[in-house]
């Protein structure tokens, strides 16, 4: 439980660090040479929606899954809902020996951080949100736990003059943490609770 308290504190910390950061931008100001600052120009074609597909880490749990991307709001905002299997490997088959067990993973995440502009790039962003798991019986008698996760992110585009092609790659870091334990184990180890690391791409519609 404290370690989701965490995971819930650190995501509200980047979420509130990043909008206090874009409420605190100074406006462009005149200068006596050359005019107002123009207006960042960005890269519209990485405005829109995206199909994704990452590997990650939860803790000590490798996973991978497939995400969908809201298209930009306001040029700061998107929704980013994700899921996939992950493999805890501390399970014990009948015998007693060492296993890997399947259970599944979900996210609902806000990204907050500038889109892309024409000739950056590099994209920053802060995520944060909640996230589910889907626990087999032979692990735990709770099917279904709830946390949250969040953190940061860079996202890579590859350059052909000013703008980019659809597919990006990202890369993030952050925490996870879940009121899940291993009760059919006999420490009753937590699960998937802890560091979180995610690569993985992005195709833009």
């Amino acid at each position: 439980m404290r370690t989701w308290l965490a995971a819930s504190l650190f995501a509200a910390t980047v979420l509130f660090a990043q909008g206090a950061r874009a409420d605190t931008l100074p406006a462009a100001e005149p200068t006596p040479d050359f005019g107002e600052r123009p207006a960042p120009r960005l890269d519209a074609s990485k405005e829109g929606g995206s199909l994704g597909f990452d590997l990650r880490r939860l803790q000590d749990d490798f996973g991978i899954g497939a995400t969908v991307s809201s298209p930009a709001l306001w040029h700061w905002f998107r929704l980013t809902l994700g899921g996939g299997v992950a493999w805890y490997p501390h399970a014990l088959d009948g015998a007693g020996n060492s296993m890997w067990d399947t259970f599944g993973h979900g996210r609902l995440v806000v990204e907050v951080g500038p889109t892309f502009q024409k000739g950056v790039p590099v994209r920053p962003y802060g995520f944060g949100g909640t996230s589910a798991l889907l626990l087999p019986r032979s692990l735990s008698t709770a099917g279904v736990t709830f946390g949250g996760v969040g953190g940061f992110g860079l996202e890579v585009a590859f350059m052909s003059g000013l703008l980019s092609g659809p597919v990006t790659y990202f890369f993030e870091v952050g925490g996870c943490g879940y009121d899940a334990v291993a009760n059919k184990l006999p420490s009753n180890p937590d699960i998937a609770s802890g560091l979180l690391l995610g690569a993985g791409l992005r195709a833009y519609l």
